[in-house]
């Protein structure tokens, strides 16, 4: 007896499973043929709106006179110019930016680079210096 009701168990539960699988393979084809067809009316919603866009643009230009095309034709022609301008400033000054930030310092005189005595060239310009107002000083005199 109780092989018999754990055998009935156990097929309604394979049943219940078999059962849940091809509902939910249902849904899921449903549910593509809901989003298909969403597409589908995308897609022909496009294809109108370009056709009138095609069709409305065929009658600006066959509307526009040369002149009014060489204006147009100008204008977007120094429109671009101008943001091509703003762009390469903006760049150059980046790359600016960036030169001053990865540039060394000068040396200022107060140590050895290089293995030399920078501090001592620093006096003798200034001893120069001094010399060069002091003979400038007499001859104001």
């Amino acid at each position: 007896m109780v092989d018999e009701t754990t055998a009935a168990n156990l097929k309604m539960l394979a049943d219940m499973a078999q059962g849940a699988f091809g509902l939910s393979i249902q849904n899921s084809v449903a549910n593509q043929q809901s989003v298909q067809a969403l597409i589908n009316a995308d897609l022909a919603a496009s294809l109108s709106l370009k056709q009138a866009l095609q069709a409305r643009a065929a009658r600006f230009l066959l509307d526009t006179s040369a002149e009014e095309a060489v204006a147009f034709s100008k204008q977007i022609g120094s429109d671009i110019q101008d943001r091509i301008t703003g762009i390469e400033a903006s760049l150059a000054a980046g790359q600016m930016a960036e030169k001053i930030a990865i540039t060394t310092p000068p040396q200022t005189g107060t140590g050895g680079a290089f293995g030399s005595d920078a501090g001592s060239a620093l006096l003798a310009q200034l001893a120069n210096i001094q010399a060069l107002l002091q003979s400038l000083a007499e001859k104001v005199k």
